[in-house]
C-alpha cells in the first residue's frame, strides 16, 4: 500500500502554501464523506 500524509489545512493560504511546497506530487480531496481506493 502507498503511504499517504493527509493534511486539513485551516485556511485558503494554508492550502496553497501545502500544495506549492508538494512539487506537484498533491491532490485535492474535498466534499465527500467516502474516499475511494484507486
Amino acid at each position: 500500500m502507498k503511504w499517504i500524509d493527509f493534511e486539513n489545512p485551516s485556511s485558503v493560504d494554508d492550502a496553497v502554501k501545502l500544495l506549492s511546497s508538494a512539487n506537484g506530487e498533491a491532490k485535492l480531496l474535498a466534499g465527500g464523506t467516502d474516499l475511494i481506493v484507486r
